[in-house]
């Protein structure tokens, strides 16, 4: 039995990747997969239709790509997913701390933590290197 996959990318910002990758996987373990693309100016509205076309073609699963647009909007996104019961995967954390099911991906705030302390350790060491220190 073949299972409907999609993946919501904005139309816009949707790196090649973003949709050739999972289409891969899914023809791997043989899973039919569909692009799911929102417009740049979407609205409330227009994620309410996204939705509920994806309840009328049967959809198995979603994944939401990375995207401000979508992150900005990501309580709404994930109050959707539960209402039309569509087990859905973010590509951030953050969706899951509001409700969402699950995400895999990046702990942006861990990230910028860690980059944080490398340059403090990297300026720390380069102070006693460098003639040129940065002026802000």
């Amino acid at each position: 039995m073949t299972s409907k996959l999609n993946v919501l990318t904005d139309q816009c910002r949707a790196a090649v990747c973003e949709v050739r990758a999972p289409q891969l996987a899914a023809s791997l373990v043989d899973q039919f997969l569909s692009t799911t693309r929102a417009l740049n100016s979407i609205s409330e509205n227009e994620f309410d239709q996204i939705f509920a076309a994806l309840v009328q073609q049967r959809a198995n699963a979603l994944f939401v790509s990375a995207d401000p647009l979508f992150y900005s909007r990501r309580e709404h996104l994930v109050a959707l997913a539960a209402r039309h019961s569509i087990p859905t995967l973010y590509e951030i954390r953050e969706y899951v701390e509001v409700g969402g099911l699950m995400s895999y991906g990046t702990v942006f705030r861990d990230g910028y933590h860690k980059g944080g302390i490398f340059v403090g350790h990297s300026a720390s060491k380069s102070r006693r290197r460098c003639s040129r220190l940065p002026t802000r």
